[in-house]
């Protein structure tokens, strides 16, 4: 298409080259598309009308959609005729294939002017679903009343009464919802979310699972939720914006669970909801990072609610309140206000689940304010929480009670730590009178999950956001391969390497065609979903493949190499003391000889040796200052250690007699010379020397 417009070629390496480079532009398929970020889009776009002029722009945005239509991007053809003012084309393609039109994002409506959207009736329906995505709700059921009024008992006009039928019952306080997943869900945010779960299992998998999975979530079973929601976030049968909603969800039950990790989903969540043109869920999915206490999420989180508030999205308002007043009371902040107004939002919205978690936020909150009213509010919370069928939302006013009546502090206390076994809930950051379950952490508590864990010393593991990765079903030659990127890690390696190393019978266009194929498997099995070219750990440079890392990405190697780098510096320098511990940090970190698992594999050879060099010298360099500074006893461990690796290295037996010697423990000494002298009879030698 660009090679069309253009009237020239080179426009397919061109865009490789600026998405290689990371330059604003990013591929959406396997068929050659890419897309400019808006950035990029706005400015290219202002020098078109500062060159051509707007005549002529408009000419070149007629003609770009006319190509566009050709190649059958109809969306991009629309906005690209509405911008050149074609609006006989316009309304023909809405004539013809306005359903079609309509089954994708629709952001391309947005470049209408607001006279054709209330001209055409699918124009209308796709203003009505524009709005509903960006949580302008009133808007979308005027929208849809509209067009149902124009499409009248047609097919197309029955869809807009049910899409308007199931919007309005969450702006009604007193809903009769159907049975679908949305009409279950508005029912398991009004009561008993857990009566909704026996209905959702009748529906189609990937609907049927995320209902499952956000009713399990308002209910409080955290762990339930998770594996429901991770499950079709994961799918290859769900939906984009399907994946991208269990995403959040299950993003948001990691947090409340005290499980940082999640706080990498919602991000993923958000970003993929603003390319998917969901505009209401990408705002959430922003407001929930408050639960990770990130440097700034409030501001943020308050900024969203702020929008809402404007915008009249009363749901958006209502959780982001939720989320900040549970983020706020987590960190030990004032809280009383925001969940005041999130109560009073879910009431009127006639949201009895979501209500009775904010009351019984709220009621902790209040107890540790010291007010008056705290201990009403507490048993009018737990009265609501068991009422609404909302077991989990029991934990705080056990909380709020068990602080206000000390005399039955160890009653609430034990009801509340009940109910947290149960749902998974993490304890508040402040003091907090029940023990946290092992391996749960606080949500106030920062805790880092690295985007990218790599082991390669003493065997190969990957774990993706404090997720591992099951590589077993991966064929065992595209596994190779991404344990030699690893031991490259964050360095490009040249495709005939790979080619030569994993396929060196194959001619060229073979081997590079088994390199793409192994290649595109293990991005689907490390970033499943992601689209051709949205891969943030297998990058195409060139005619090099790099395995990418982040600033927070652990890897032993490059750590080993770091530690051992330091710790030669420091000793160069006489700095004893810091030389030590980096000479002990390479050494714990070398858990065995490199990938075990290639075996002689040719490629695995140098490295592995290279780095079994660099862990002897860790452990003679550390042995050798460990007795400079007068001890023995743990110059004789590190060189332990050290022949644990190499049990045939001279340089440490010898340190070990001396240091058994030096520690005064001459039976030790002469148990190692003896083990010494008979590593040497192995290899035909004799002692010398005074060891």
């Amino acid at each position: 298409i660009c090679d069309a417009f253009l009237d020239r070629s080179g426009s397919q390496q061109l865009l490789q080259e600026l998405e290689r480079r990371q330059i604003f532009t990013t591929a959406t398929d396997d068929r050659g598309g890419y897309r400019y970020h808006e950035v990029l889009r706005s400015h290219l776009e202002q020098v078109l009308m500062e060159e051509l002029g707007e005549i002529q722009a408009r000419a070149a945005y007629r003609r770009a959609g006319s190509l566009l239509e050709q190649s059958g991007a109809l969306p991009e053809a629309v906005q690209a005729y509405s911008r050149g003012e074609d609006w006989e084309a316009v309304d023909r393609l809405l004539n013809h294939q306005g359903g079609e039109l309509l089954e994708g994002p629709g952001t391309w409506i947005d470049a209408l002017p607001p006279a054709l959207l209330r001209q055409d009736p699918w124009l209308m329906l796709g203003s009505a679903r524009r709005h509903r995505a960006e949580g302008r709700w009133r808007e979308a059921i005027e929208a849809y009343q509209r067009a149902e009024h124009v499409f009248g008992s047609s097919d197309a006009g029955l869809i807009c009464a049910s899409e308007r039928k199931s919007l309005a019952g969450w702006l009604e306080p007193a809903p009769m919802p159907g049975n679908d997943w949305a009409g279950l869900l508005r029912k398991a945010v009004a009561h008993d979310p857990l009566a909704a779960k026996q209905l959702a299992g009748q529906l189609p998998e990937a609907t049927g699972a995320l209902t499952i999975g956000v009713v399990c979530l308002l209910a409080g079973q955290l762990d339930q939720s998770r594996r429901h929601l991770n499950a079709v976030a994961d799918s290859r049968e769900a939906t984009p914006a399907l994946a991208t909603a269990a995403r959040l969800w299950a993003g948001v039950a990691a947090l409340l669970g005290g499980d940082l990790q999640g706080a990498f989903d919602v991000e993923e969540s958000a970003e993929d909801a603003e390319a998917l043109g969901l505009g209401w869920l990408a705002r959430l999915a922003r407001a929930a990072l408050v639960l990770a206490h990130r440097p700034g999420s409030d501001v943020e989180a308050e900024g969203l609610r702020a929008a809402c508030e404007r915008d009249g999205d009363r749901w958006g308002y209502a959780l982001t309140a939720l989320m900040i007043g549970w983020a706020s009371l987590y960190g030990g902040h004032p809280a009383v206000s925001v969940l005041e107004q999130a109560t009073d939002a879910f009431h009127r919205l006639g949201a009895g689940v979501l209500e009775a978690w904010s009351r019984a936020l709220l009621s902790l909150s209040l107890a540790r304010a010291g007010a008056a009213e705290a201990r009403e509010a507490a048993l009018q919370a737990e009265h609501l929480a068991r009422y609404s069928g909302t077991p989990g939302a029991r934990y705080f006013p056990y909380l709020a009670l068990a602080e206000i009546e000390p005399e039955r502090g160890a009653e609430y206390r034990g009801l509340a730590l009940a109910v947290q076994e149960e749902c998974g809930l993490a304890p508040p950051a402040a003091t907090s009178p029940v023990a946290p379950p092992e391996n749960v952490i606080p949500i106030g508590v920062v805790r880092s999950v690295p985007s990218l864990s790599l082991r390669c010393f003493g065997g190969f593991s990957i774990v993706v956001k404090g997720r591992p990765v099951d590589l077993s079903a991966v064929k065992p030659r595209a596994r190779a391969v991404l344990r030699l990127l690893a031991v490259h890690a964050g360095n490009p390696v040249h495709r005939e390497v790979l080619q030569a190393a994993f396929w060196p019978d194959a001619d060229a266009e073979t081997g590079a065609r088994n390199l793409h194929v192994a290649v595109s498997s293990l991005r689907s099995w490390l970033e499943p979903g992601v689209a051709r070219g949205g891969s943030s750990f297998l990058l195409r440079e060139g005619d090099a493949y790099r395995l990418a890392l982040r600033a927070d990405a652990e890897v032993d190697l490059v750590q080993f190499s770091k530690a051992l780098a330091a710790a030669r510096v420091a000793r160069l320098r006489g700095e004893i003391a810091a030389a030590i511990p980096h000479f002990q940090q390479a050494l714990e970190l070398y858990a065995g000889e490199l990938l075990p698992e290639d075996g002689p594999a040719e490629w695995a050879i140098e490295p592995r040796e290279r780095f079994r060099a660099g862990a002897l010298e860790a452990a003679q360099g550390m042995a050798e200052l460990l007795l400079k500074v007068g001890d023995p006893a743990a110059a004789a461990r590190v060189c332990a250690t050290g022949l644990w690796v190499d049990r045939l290295h001279d340089p440490l037996w010898r340190l070990l007699i001396e240091a058994r010697q030096l520690a005064g423990d001459p039976v030790a000494a002469s148990r190692a010379r003896r083990d010494y002298a008979r590593v040497l009879e192995e290899l035909g030698l004799t002692a010398s020397g005074p060891a």
